[in-house]
């Protein structure tokens, strides 16, 4: 592999975005995979390898999975890169506007500032000797943010896409799912963009580009000093106050919207997304709404505590993908079932023909304490209650329940939570798709919360998380114009939660946890409340599961 550091690619307005190239060794002319990130183009300075809070959650405690999975994705960069190499794609690894050694402002991944850096970025690689026309476009996470926000612009010479864990929708998908103020994740992720915009040790003074880099750190650093001499705080980071001030879906979150905007992608994209991550609503609209040739892979993630299921073939269908593409290589890719995802409780992938599968909507109604469920807890029943009864939802935001560390287990969630489990199973049952939990409720308070977590419960009593959904009470009918609830008038709250592909075996158990508050992976309510969930009656509350094969 040869290996080009710090080559400068000039954008439309003068800007210049410093980029990294990796050539194989035996070819001197060929497609190129493009690759923008955020987090710093050289993997060995990333902040998410040299900042040590970042392995902590926002309450000073480790979270295992969270840094496991920060550490995988730092790997599947690397690993991707190679792999790619290795198949004879050069690749070109670029910083974004105002990151890294990069040039210019960095604003909320450059919508404002540089809508076209990756029209343009994609454009200049075409043109370029070691470049035979044909450029693909890789992302994970915060880079397959900036594909997507290039595959929107329609490069020419753009053939196709990979994009990993993207959110489609930044309102709805990011900072605020179902009106809820993703807490930990969106207050990390400003902190760890801080390095990524802050002044960047130039290197030796012999190195590559070196006068430039110098000029970009002394650039910052003046910046910071101006910023300091308006009252303002030295490291730019408006554009996240900005979003944050923006809590209802409004103008600002819908101009943003790649959801919105998906005609624009007309290069073939290929989908992978993670289960139990606030992006797989984004990886799951992307699917469902591209026009263009598609596939789509989900693999369990943190879902996954056994560690067995393997990468589903992912490595070697990315590089089929761009083979097609890129290539030309009839390698029959779109020949192949649209979908793979990972069957959680079976423990097993299967091949499905699209998405969403064929699956019958079917509830499960939520109980009073009593009969079959354990004492203090409500019960999911297959047909409703006749009579109409209540559990009271507290919330009290100076004691927050706590989301709970381990996917495998979700008990810790209970004690704060209303729980309602179903009778051991007598026969498999395989839920996949998005369930919805519809709740008949009575609000104590003008704003209130609601926080689910759906779990598999194995027979020793472990209750295996199978993905979460949230809504802000004041968000009952719209996230457009949300409004006060009337205290004590009945609401009907129709909760989304997020992608399960799941088989609940015999002897398992169905639950689903309800709670007013899942602090820190939520922002808590800071009103206090009392809430009456009403069981059986006219209309009862309901837990609606997408049942696949009856």
């Amino acid at each position: 592999m040869a290996a080009q550091n710090d080559i400068y690619i000039p954008m439309r307005d003068g800007i210049q975005i410093s980029a990294d190239l990796y050539r194989p060794d035996s070819v001197r002319r060929g497609p190129v995979v493009l690759i923008r990130t955020p987090y710093i183009k050289n993997l060995s300075v990333s902040p998410t390898g040299t900042s040590s809070w970042i392995t902590l959650g926002a309450d000073g405690r480790p979270p295992a999975v969270m840094t496991g999975m920060r550490a995988a994705t730092d790997q599947l960069m690397q690993r991707s890169v190679d792999a790619l190499v290795e198949a004879g794609y050069a690749v070109v690894l670029s910083d974004s506007r105002g990151t890294g050694y990069a040039e210019g402002t960095y604003d909320y991944y450059n919508i404002e500032g540089g809508p076209f850096d990756g029209y343009d970025t994609v454009e200049w690689i075409a043109e370029q000797p070691w470049c035979d026309g044909n450029v693909g476009l890789w992302g994970l996470s915060g880079s397959a943010v900036l594909a997507y926000a290039a595959a929107l612009t329609s490069p020419p010479h753009l053939r196709a896409v990979a994009a990993y864990m993207c959110p489609a929708d930044f309102y709805l998908d990011q900072w605020y799912p179902g009106g809820m103020f993703r807490y930990e994740d969106r207050m990390r992720w400003p902190m760890l963009m801080q390095d990524c915009i802050a002044p960047l040790d130039p290197g030796p003074a012999d190195g590559p580009a070196y006068e430039r880099k110098r000029l970009v750190f002394e650039q910052r650093y003046y910046r910071h000093y101006e910023r300091m001499t308006r009252g303002l705080n030295p490291v730019p980071l408006d554009w996240a106050t900005q979003c944050v001030s923006h809590d209802s879906y409004d103008e600002f979150w819908q101009a943003r919207s790649f959801d919105r905007q998906l005609a624009g992608v007309t290069a073939p994209v290929l989908n992978v997304g993670v289960l139990h991550d606030h992006f797989i609503r984004g990886t799951m609209r992307f699917h469902e709404g591209l026009s263009v040739p598609r596939r789509l892979l989900l693999v369990p993630g943190a879902l996954d505590t056994g560690a067995s299921a393997g990468d589903g073939g992912l490595a070697a269908l990315q590089i089929r993908w761009f083979d097609y593409f890129l290539r030309g290589t009839e390698n029959g890719v779109l020949d192949e079932p649209r979908v793979r995802y990972f069957l959680t409780g079976a423990q097993q992938w299967t091949d499905q023909p699209d998405w969403p599968a064929a699956a019958e909507p079917t509830p499960l109604f939520l109980t009073a304490p009593g009969g079959a469920s354990p004492a203090g807890d409500g019960g999911l029943a297959w047909e409703p209650a006749g009579r109409a009864g209540s559990l009271l939802l507290s919330h009290d935001p100076a004691a927050p329940t706590r989301t709970p560390g381990d996917a495998g287990d979700q008990r810790s969630f209970g004690p704060g939570a209303l729980t309602f489990t179903t009778p051991p199973l007598e026969r498999d049952l395989t839920v996949t798709g998005l369930p919805r939990l519809e709740l008949s409720a009575a609000p104590g308070a003008a704003d209130i919360d609601f926080c689910v977590r759906l779990s598999d419960v194995y027979p020793d009593g472990s209750a295996h998380l199978l993905n979460v959904g949230a809504l802000k009470g004041r968000h009952v009918h719209s996230h457009e114009h949300p409004a006060d609830l009337e205290p004590g008038q009945l609401y009907q709250f129709g909760i989304e939660i997020l992608t399960v592909t799941n088989v609940f075996r015999p002897g398992h158990r169905i639950r689903v946890d309800v709670a007013g508050s899942d602090f820190p992976f939520y922002a808590p309510n800071q009103v206090k409340s009392q809430t009456d969930v009403l069981c059986g009656g006219d209309d009862p509350s309901r837990l609606i599961l997408p049942v696949v094969g009856g």
